[in-house]
C-alpha cells in the first residue's frame, strides 16, 4: 500500500532582484517511490509543472548548499525570513524558486518519520520496477 504526504505552500519565483511572483506549490512524497520528492507548481498553465528529485537533496539543502545538476538547493536568509532557494535548470531556461524553510522542514520531517533515511530500499516494489525493464 502506498502512503502519500503532501504539503501545500506558496513559493516565490524570483524574476529579478526587485521582483518575484507567487506560485501555488505542493511538495509530495510517496512511499512507493521512497527516494524521491515531487515539487509541483500550479502556474498559469492548464496542467501543473512537476520536478522530481532526490529526497536526500531536499534534506541536505535545508542546512547547506546541495546539488550540482538540474536541481540545486541552498538555505538563505532574506530580511529575517529563512528560505530555501531552489534553482531549477532546464534545457533552455532556468528558474529560481524560494520556499519557506519552516514548511519544507516540517514536510521533510513527516517523510522521514514515514520512511527513515536508510530504509528506503525496504519500501521499493521490485516486481513493479522489473515490469519497466526492457525485455
Amino acid at each position: 500500500m502506498t502512503t502519500r504526504i503532501a504539503q501545500d505552500l506558496i513559493a516565490h519565483q524570483v524574476v529579478s532582484a526587485e521582483r518575484s511572483r507567487a506560485l501555488a506549490t505542493r511538495l509530495e512524497y510517496r512511499t512507493a517511490e521512497p527516494y524521491e520528492v515531487r515539487l509541483v507548481f500550479h502556474a498559469d498553465r492548464r496542467s501543473p509543472v512537476t520536478w522530481i528529485f532526490a529526497r536526500d537533496l531536499l534534506v541536505d539543502g535545508l542546512s547547506r548548499p546541495s546539488g550540482t545538476g538540474d536541481v540545486r538547493i541552498r538555505p538563505t536568509l532574506d530580511g529575517g525570513r529563512h528560505l530555501l532557494s531552489v534553482l531549477l535548470v532546464g534545457e533552455d531556461d532556468h528558474a529560481l524558486i524560494e520556499l519557506p524553510s519552516d514548511e519544507v522542514g516540517a514536510f521533510v520531517l513527516r517523510t522521514l518519520r514515514l520512511v527513515p533515511k536508510g530504509e528506503e530500499v525496504q519500501r521499493l516494489d521490485f516486481d513493479a520496477l522489473a515490469m519497466h525493464l526492457p525485455a
